[in-house]
């Protein structure tokens, strides 16, 4: 009796009756492909997203939780056909097939409208003294270890070059141990800035306390990228000490950023200014991450100065903090930042000998290094920032 009462006095719309046997569909539309879910709501993902973000071993790496497809050549292929089989989502690419399960996809679905970023700037400027570089123009400071450590003039000359132009080759460093390297850095930085590394950290995995799971302790070749951009505030100086060379190959690639953003277009600089890309780094205990834009600076009139540059995607999260439009709009620049990058001046390469040490400003100058054989070793810390700029006022100018 009560039963029955209780069926007579609830209402179930039919819309809701009828949306528990809803399957979920998927549809082509232009560039986007339309999701229903099973409540019958829709979510709309750009082509360029759903192939950017899989999750397959060839795309994605489980043991670095880091992405390894080359987002530049695979966000330019156009889907075939979209299918949803077994709670899944498919998508036909002429050389992949793309699938997520409907519940993640559901989890990381775009919101329907992100607010309008405010550039209200003309042009971009660098801070004084800054000399931007491609392979053709730079002048690469360079010093021996032993005069930087002891002859002032030989540090000042070193220094002034650094500011130039972010990045300092150092010949002649003691590299049986990690003491030569750390010296060198508590000269420069006054102290070692600890990360999730330690302070002191080897790309060797058998001399790494801490966790190896990144792909610079791999072999292959690696794209330039700057280093932690999943922490708020990047190490502002980076130092590489090789320890042992490679037999064959593993040259190290530079690429000044500075460079790069000087030969974007202004939306394209407008877009990285305002947009904050999610990095991220899950490893060893540590779940790191933050959303930051790649560009940053300051409003000087109607010039933006640039003063900081992080770019690595392989550390970048899924994008789900912005509308289709700006999806869209971050692949375009982010094709156009890929396409500076790949020129051949953009980039100066070298192969370092047992004993040279670079210096890089993480927050200009991009590093990366060409696959390689047998083994190779490299030693080296992180700088903050304001302290080596200390160094450099106090010294310098």
């Amino acid at each position: 009796m009560f039963t029955q009462s209780l069926r007579e006095f609830i209402h179930f719309p039919a819309t809701q009756r009828s949306a528990r046997n809803v399957s979920s569909s998927a549809s082509l539309n232009g560039n986007r492909i339309s999701v229903r879910w099973p409540d019958n709501s829709e979510a709309s993902f750009p082509q360029q997203w759903l192939r950017d973000h899989c999750r397959c071993p060839e795309c994605y790496n489980f043991d670095t939780n880091q992405r390894q497809v080359d987002t530049y050549h695979c966000v330019k292929e156009i889907a075939h056909s979209v299918h949803v089989r077994s709670s899944k989502l498919e998508v036909e690419f002429p050389t992949h097939k793309v699938s997520f399960s409907l519940p993640w996809l559901k989890s990381h679905q775009l919101p329907h409208k992100s607010p309008a970023p405010c550039f209200p700037y003309q042009d971009v400027g660098f801070p004084p003294k800054k000399k931007l570089w491609t392979n053709d123009s730079l002048e690469l400071p360079r010093v021996a270890y032993k005069d930087y450590i002891n002859e002032l003039e030989a540090e000042k000359e070193a220094l002034r070059g650094f500011d130039h132009y972010g990045i300092l080759l150092v010949t002649g460093t003691p590299s049986k141990d990690m003491s030569a390297t750390e010296a060198f850095g508590v000269k420069l930085g006054h102290f070692i800035l600890p990360t999730m590394y330690g302070t002191m950290w080897s790309t060797q995995a058998s001399q790494q306390k801490k966790s190896t799971q990144d792909t610079a302790y791999g072999s292959d070749t690696l794209e330039v990228h700057t280093d932690c951009t999943y922490l708020r505030e990047t190490p502002g100086v980076q130092i590489f000490n090789c320890a042992i060379a490679a037999e064959l190959g593993g040259e190290n690639r530079f690429v000044d950023g500075f460079q790069l953003v000087k030969s974007l277009s202004m939306e394209a600089i407008a877009f990285f200014a305002t947009q904050a890309v999610p990095f991220g780094c899950n490893d060893d205990g540590f779940d790191l991450r933050t959303d930051a834009c790649m560009i940053q600076g300051h409003g000087q009139g109607d010039v933006f100065i640039v003063n900081h540059f992080r770019h690595n995607d392989y550390d970048r999260r899924v994008l789900q903090n912005w509308d289709a439009e700006a999806v869209e709009a971050f692949y375009e620049y982010h094709a156009e930042l890929t396409s500076l990058i790949r020129k051949p001046q953009a980039e100066m390469s070298l192969l370092l000998d047992q004993g040279d040490m670079i210096v890089v400003d993480n927050q200009r100058v991009m590093h990366g290094r060409y696959g390689f054989q047998g083994t190779r070793a490299l030693v080296g810390c992180y700088l903050n920032k304001d302290c080596v700029e200390s160094r450099i006022r106090t010294l310098v100018y």
